[in-house]
């Protein structure tokens, strides 16, 4: 059983699987379902999943159900090239849920058997990739939808053998009793971690002086080369008025300075020249 597969691959599976029958709408609710694929783990890969299977797997009756409970879950119910009525479903469990379950066949929560009744008719929405379909919210509290399924496989951002002793998902420690194949799908740069100095460069060099987010000065009394709202905000325990605003201005996605990917490159590889202010 594979942990990973590329979505490439998925899209290649189900066509070669699906054979072609007649044209019919399909409602999870009240039409019979031809093949069920559960897919269970990581979150950080799940977008692209989704799009993905929307638009290279799906050709018709696109609908997505959601079940934003504590653990997200949602469900694509289409029809393939060949007709198929098809259902996705997705756990969000993180990556160690993509990878015991798989192992050692333990089911997991889905979204079994969603319908238009439970989760409304839908609101149109385009993907990234363009493709169109209908978005359903089932709510968070109806379990009546949900059924326990073992997962055909999974998604994990670290490789499967890191799932033991602390690391270990709440369904087990990997203990590989499947003998899993693990094919790398894409490589995910998730945030990099940086000095204070570096952070407080980098704001300096991409927002202007007068700007809320940069550190330059306008008003330096103590002569630290470091804007005195800016410091102040940073370090004032009171928490009261300005201050906070400033300092909470400063630390907002809007105000966090950003790195190229020719730079990030670079940095990986440590082949980014020195910088005209030393180490940072």
């Amino acid at each position: 059983m594979n942990s990973m597969k590329s979505t490439s691959r998925l899209a290649a599976a189900v066509a070669a699987v699906c054979a072609a029958a007649a044209a019919q709408a399909y409602d999870p609710a009240t039409t019979a379902t031809d093949y069920r694929i559960v897919i269970a783990g990581a979150t950080a890969t799940t977008n692209t999943l989704r799009d993905v299977i929307l638009r290279d797997v799906c050709a018709s009756n696109r609908d997505l159900y959601r079940f934003p409970a504590s653990t997200v879950r949602y469900t694509i119910a289409c029809r393939t090239t060949a007709n198929k009525n098809v259902l996705f479903m997705k756990n969000d469990g993180g990556s160690g849920t993509g990878v015991s379950p798989v192992d050692q066949k333990i089911a997991v929560s889905v979204l079994e058997s969603p319908s238009n009744a439970a989760c409304g008719s839908g609101a149109a929405k385009t993907g990234p990739l363009g493709t169109s379909y209908l978005e359903h919210d089932c709510g968070a509290t109806n379990a009546a939808l949900l059924g326990n399924r073992i997962p055909d496989f999974g998604l994990s951002d670290i490789e499967p053998s890191k799932f033991v002793g602390q690391l270990a998902p709440a369904e087990g420690a990997f203990k590989n009793v499947s003998n899993m194949k693990v094919n790398s799908t894409a490589g995910l740069a998730f945030g990099i971690v940086v000095s204070m100095n570096l952070y407080r460069a980098l704001q300096t060099a991409q927002f202007a002086d007068s700007d809320p987010c940069s550190p330059v000065p306008t008003i330096d009394l103590n002569g630290n080369e470091i804007k005195d709202a800016y410091e102040v905000a940073a370090t004032d325990s009171s928490g009261t008025g300005a201050q906070i605003a400033n300092h909470k201005k400063g630390d907002t996605e809007a105000c966090m300075p950003s790195l190229s990917t020719a730079q990030v490159r670079s940095l990986v590889a440590f082949s980014l020249g020195a910088s005209k202010h030393g180490n940072q």
